[in-house]
């Protein structure tokens, strides 16, 4: 098999983490040898891997992809998190932490990530 086939592979499933720059980028995920990279262009970048989070392939209110670990608000300025689940994803009430339907996620806006405040923000 040729390399090209395995990044095409693991492409599928996209993900974001941060760079040890704090900068964050987009791609497949791997380890290797207990190093964790983003797949981003056919180059491997090593990343933090607290940081890794994985789109759950729906948009929010502005066409914006969402990855678990993401901050929505809505118009009423309720904000939720986006975690992962057993059974998929979930929106956690931000103050409260009960469980949020995602039904009408496409009506909230990304306003960040949990990893910008603890992996500097950018």
């Amino acid at each position: 098999m040729k390399i090209t086939n395995v990044y095409e592979k693991l492409r599928r499933y996209k993900f974001k983490a941060k760079t040890k720059d704090c900068d964050w980028v987009y791609g497949g995920c791997c380890i290797k040898e207990n190093t964790t990279y983003i797949l981003s262009d056919y180059e491997e970048v090593e990343v933090i891997p607290e940081t890794v989070c994985q789109s759950i392939n729906l948009k929010d209110s502005e066409n914006n992809e969402i990855y678990t670990g993401d901050i929505l608000i809505d118009n009423n300025g309720k904000k939720v998190i986006v975690v992962e689940t057993i059974n998929g994803w979930q929106l956690r009430n931000f103050e409260t932490n009960r469980a949020t339907s995602i039904y009408y996620i496409n009506k909230y806006k990304v306003i960040g990530n949990v990893h910008n405040e603890k992996h500097n923000t950018r």
